[in-house]
């Protein structure tokens, strides 16, 4: 009888100590859970240009941060080959990259993360349109959502890369894009500029670019950092764009560009023209240059 008893105090035991086991692993699953599915998928975006779409391969808790790791697909819709792509997309403030797959470069700017194409990967053609990539993210939000702001495509046979030397008046104006150009300084005859491009948009994403300026005969262009220019001496135009390496201008994102020009007089300021840029669905918009700095 005492046996029998023996027996039953040992099975309630077991029991009782099981029991203790699955409330802490239960707790531990709770506080270390994956809130959300291990894979989930989506559409994001799409234009004339392109589509994209996602997979959620993980989302973690660890401590007070939340990790994320998404594959997004880019699929190119135009048939001209393209010679490099870039993928912009909406991220927290707080968001730290901790990994990039199958691309040159994951980088952060404001809220706004671009993925740029490996050598081996910047061509999409009509026949090979989709190329799939990836970067883990660390961030303090919990529901953040994959969102597509805009992509940017460059190509040898379109004008994407570079716009056309005229103005038309057709253009639609935007006041989302502020440029402007600041006299810096100077010494001599020589002037030191400063001009600036910033997109307040959320959306609106250029994919190149340019800006006029008029300046007198007998002007030297010394120097200009920071992007590309065509200066043309026997009509005084200077025409600046992004440099060769990323002509575009993505939403909340501000380009800057320096120059030192030699004038007969100084400092001086030159007459402005419009700023030009291309989106991504292949329209072109206008802005005014405002003129700032000390001119006299």
């Amino acid at each position: 009888m005492k046996k029998k008893k023996k027996f039953h105090s040992f099975i309630t035991i077991s029991i009782f100590y099981l029991i203790i086991l699955l409330i802490i692993r239960v707790a531990y699953s709770f506080f270390n859970a994956d809130f959300s599915p291990k894979t989930e998928t989506g559409n994001s975006k799409k234009s004339i240009s392109y589509k994209t779409s996602y997979i959620l391969q993980e989302k973690k808790k660890e401590k007070n941060s939340y990790f994320y790791h998404f594959i997004p697909t880019l699929t190119y819709l135009e048939n001209s080959p393209t010679n490099g792509w870039k993928l912009y997309i909406r991220v927290p403030f707080d968001t730290e990259i901790i990994g990039c797959y199958h691309a040159s470069t994951c980088t952060i700017e404001g809220e706004t993360l671009t993925i740029t194409n490996l050598s081996s990967n910047k061509k999409l053609t009509k026949n090979n349109n989709s190329i799939t990539m990836g970067f883990k993210m660390k961030t303090n939000q919990s529901n953040y959502k994959f969102e597509v702001i805009g992509a940017s495509f460059s190509s040898e046979s379109s004008d994407y890369n570079k716009l056309d030397n005229s103005i038309s008046k057709d253009i639609q104006k935007t006041t989302t894009i502020v440029p402007k150009l600041s006299v810096t300084g100077g010494w001599n005859k020589l002037t030191t500029y400063k001009f600036e491009a910033e997109n307040y948009s959320n959306y609106l994403t250029l994919i190149s670019w340019q800006a006029k300026f008029i300046f007198p005969k007998n002007t030297t262009i010394n120097s200009i950092w920071g992007g590309s220019y065509q200066y043309d001496a026997s009509s005084g135009i200077l025409t600046i764009q992004g440099p060769d390496w990323d002509y575009t201008l993505p939403p909340s994102k501000t380009i800057e560009i320096n120059m030192h020009i030699t004038t007969d007089e100084y400092p001086y300021t030159p007459e402005t023209g419009e700023f030009i840029g291309i989106t991504e669905t292949g329209d072109k918009i206008k802005a005014d240059i405002k003129m700032e700095g000390d001119s006299s």
